[in-house]
């Protein structure tokens, strides 16, 4: 590792600068419908995201998270059985509305929370500790990410009540006010990196890329013609990054196999890349069955609600996961995913 990357520049530029290129041909599937086949690009879409979901619950194998997961049980375990019971409450009583709507808001902030996070290890790496630095950053990229969101929200069928509630001059309204928002906080941004660069702390070629990926990852939604393909396309390179950075992560920590079985298992798993594929690929064959089998019986709508349910856990505990701010995940988690100085 040397001159920022994190671990190298093949593995950094395929999984987190230009992953999106990486992930082209799985994104821009939706556009290429009527002129190719595209089953097998959908397929990769589904496994890739399915493979991403599920990957979550590896941090459950970790021995030394059990004590802190016990301390918090609530969170950790109280959670996701309150948010299922919220969940399977809600389907019922047919407020799908409510559920596409937090989908939507919480998959822009999940997602633009990533790319904060992939930007935060680089510019730690880079030994700058600035809280002014990261807000500037967190906020430009959340802010961009949202306006672009909001882009062509009009073709996003599923909240259509509450777009025709709200009417076409206050959407237009709202999307204006999240562009001058995204506007100041590029400016922000940018007088941020200036002052920082003043100070002898220029960020280097990796980081940009990666501050670029963050801010550029919402794209689709400014050129596709409707809002779901436009997601489509997004949120497959954001999968890939996430597998990229467990695959990483886990290979560090766990170099050699020890612990309790089920530790040993993922030890095993993180060493083996094609082994760790197969894994993967056989734990979303289940999801992918029955997205068939409940299709050709009429239940597609069940399997969708289903499978939002799986996103949103993912969603809940990736924010238990990942939070840098608590000191257990600072040092069972960042020192393996650190970029060396140089």
């Amino acid at each position: 590792m040397s001159r920022g990357w994190i671990a190298s520049p093949s593995f950094d530029l395929a999984f987190f600068i230009l992953v999106p290129l990486v992930t082209a041909p799985i994104a821009v599937a939706p556009l290429l419908a009527g002129r190719v086949n595209v089953v097998g690009l959908s397929l990769a879409a589904f496994l890739l995201a399915t493979a991403h979901y599920v990957s979550t619950f590896a941090f459950y194998v970790w021995d030394e998270n059990h004590a802190y997961h016990r301390a918090r049980w609530l969170a950790f375990f109280g959670g996701p059985l309150l948010l299922t019971a919220a969940y399977a409450t809600t389907v019922a009583l047919g407020a799908s509305l409510v559920i596409f709507c937090a989908l939507f808001l919480w998959n822009t902030y999940h997602v633009s929370r990533q790319s904060c996070g992939v930007l935060s290890l680089y510019r730690h790496g880079a030994g700058v500790g600035d809280p002014r630095q990261k807000a500037a950053a967190n906020l430009a990229i959340i802010a961009t990410n949202l306006w672009f969101a909001l882009w062509n929200i009009e073709t996003f069928t599923e909240i259509a009540p509450v777009l025709d509630a709200l009417g076409p001059a206050a959407v237009r309204a709202i999307r204006l006010g999240c562009g001058v928002v995204a506007c100041a906080a590029l400016l922000r941004l940018g007088v941020a990196l200036w002052r920082r660069t003043l100070a002898g702390q220029a960020p280097r070629g990796p980081e940009l890329g990666v501050l670029a990926t963050g801010l550029l990852l919402f794209h689709p939604y400014l050129w596709f013609p409707d809002t779901m393909g436009a997601t489509f396309a997004m949120l497959a390179p954001h999968y890939v990054q996430y597998l990229g950075l467990l695959w990483l992560l886990h290979r560090r920590k766990f170099p050699v196999a020890a612990g309790s079985t089920a530790q040993r298992v993922l030890c095993r798993l993180s060493a083996n890349t094609v082994l760790l594929c197969v894994v993967l690929l056989a734990a979303s064959l289940p999801f992918l069955l029955g997205r068939g089998a409940m299709g050709r019986l009429g239940w597609s709508y069940q399997f969708s609600m289903l499978y939002i349910l799986l996103a949103l856990l993912h969603f809940y505990l990736d924010s238990l996961f990942w939070a840098f701010k608590q000191p257990h995940v600072r040092a069972t988690i960042a020192p393996y995913l650190r970029p060396a100085r140089s």
